[in-house]
């Protein structure tokens, strides 16, 4: 196979005490494969986080991550 694609997408909710979180993750990436060790690719990875908390001085929290891998090279040995 000389090309491959990758998709990825993780979703998790929790709640304990007076803590409540989210977090979601996205990935999608495109690789090809110039020769038989080595390829080229190119990938998309988002990533968000939420945590609050209800206490009386509680807090809010939020991480918004995009990431573009423009252009990256991967060595396969086996």
């Amino acid at each position: 196979m000389r090309h491959k694609h990758y998709i990825l997408q993780f979703l998790a909710y929790q709640k304990a005490g007076n803590l409540e979180g989210s977090m979601m993750e996205f990935y999608a990436g495109l690789e090809y494969r110039l020769f038989k060790p080595f390829a080229l690719g190119a990938a998309y990875d988002r990533l968000v986080i939420n945590a609050e908390s209800t206490a009386s001085n509680g807090f809010r929290a939020e991480v918004n991550w995009n990431l573009l891998y423009y252009l990256y090279g991967t060595l396969y040995l086996f």
